[in-house]
């Protein structure tokens, strides 16, 4: 793509502007940005978080509200969802000691949990009646057999269609 204000040279830098209350994205190369915009605020190299760290502090801060690290460990509170991204760093120790991990796995229900088990206990069931079957150890196979019926019965509540 083109740099839209010279059109000559290849454009490097994209640049997101709200007017009028609609975000625009102008493409510059990296001249035309210089001249237009003002120097580069970053190299090649950093990060889009580095590059709104406040150079005097070096503190990141975020670009949609404002909010800093030293906000969040005053009022426990972020701005936006943009903090997260922006102040992903900073925020994963106290996420790690306040939830105990860093990354969200869910919630399972105590039903659901016994259902899951019951789900795998009936597949290794199976596989255990095959081998018994295969192996020509009928009475083995009657009696995991009872337990996988057993099983259905609870799961589907006699049901075997399902």
């Amino acid at each position: 793509m083109l740099c839209q204000r010279c059109k000559k040279r290849e454009a490097t830098i994209s640049r997101k502007e709200n007017i009028d209350k609609k975000d625009y994205v102008f493409y510059y190369c990296k001249q035309c940005y210089t001249e237009f915009c003002g120097p580069l605020a970053f190299s090649a190299g950093e990060s889009f978080a580095d590059i709104l760290r406040d150079d005097k502090k070096n503190i990141a801060k975020c670009p949609v509200c404002h909010t800093t690290i030293e906000e969040y460990q005053q009022t426990g509170l972020l701005g936006c969802a943009t903090c997260y991204d922006v102040l992903k760093q900073e925020l994963l120790p106290y996420i790690r000691r306040i939830q105990g991990k860093d990354m969200h796995v869910g919630k399972v229900l105590k039903e659901d949990h016994n259902k899951h088990d019951l789900i795998k206990e009936l597949t290794a069931l199976q596989e255990k009646m095959e081998r018994a079957l295969k192996g020509k150890r009928f009475i083995e196979a009657s009696l995991i057999n009872a337990r996988i019926v057993e099983i259905n019965k609870i799961l589907y509540g006699g049901r075997l269609d399902d």
